[in-house]
């Protein structure tokens, strides 16, 4: 593999890569096969063909090592180095340690939103709502696999993060669609 520069940050596709490698050394397509089984894609859009692609790349970042192995047709089977579990872990650290912070599209959306005609601004935070209502029982449905699929004491912990952002988020939609409909929207020249 010819080395690259070092990474100091993962993407969320890298995490996902680095971590599965680092469970257990894995080939490529047995990296697509944990992440289908898991439906990390639920997390972050990873397509099976960046999958090489990433390998490839945290390889010649030194973040993991490659052999080849069986017979015809050859494999090659991928191992997190001593780097890579390093970079791994400062990574884990920061993302569980640093609270999100969300919603700013849409606050920043909110701050225009006087250019807007009133039905229309209703009407998308009346879809925002609906929306946040299916993403809610869709996020609750894949909680429920994942708990009879997995039985880890790690899914309902992170899927009481998702469902709680979730639910705030649908709450938040529900209760300024209901003000907004109760009182009258004022532009600030008023």
């Amino acid at each position: 593999m010819r080395r690259q520069a070092k990474l100091t940050r993962l993407t969320s596709i890298e995490l996902v890569v680095l971590g599965l490698v680092a469970e257990q050394p894995r080939h490529g397509y047995d990296v697509e096969a944990a992440i289908a089984a898991r439906r990390l894609r639920s997390w972050t859009p990873i397509g099976f063909s960046s999958i090489y692609h990433v390998l490839n790349k945290l390889g010649a970042a030194g973040l993991l090592s490659d052999r080849e192995r069986g017979r015809g047709v050859k494999q090659r089977v991928y191992r997190t180095t001593r780097e890579g579990r390093r970079l791994l872990g400062s990574e884990l650290i920061r993302l569980i340690t640093t609270p999100l912070r969300t919603g700013h599209e849409v606050e920043l959306a909110m701050m225009f939103a006087d250019s807007l005609g009133r039905e229309e601004f209703l009407a998308a935070l009346a879809e925002r709502a609906r929306r946040a209502a299916a993403n809610l029982r869709e996020e609750q449905r894949l909680q429920t696999y994942y708990r009879q699929a997995h039985g880890r004491l790690w899914t309902d912990i992170i899927f009481q993060h998702t469902v709680a952002h979730m639910a705030a988020e649908l709450a938040w939609s529900r209760s300024v669609l209901a003000e907004l409909k109760r009182t009258k929207v004022q532009s600030e020249e008023d």
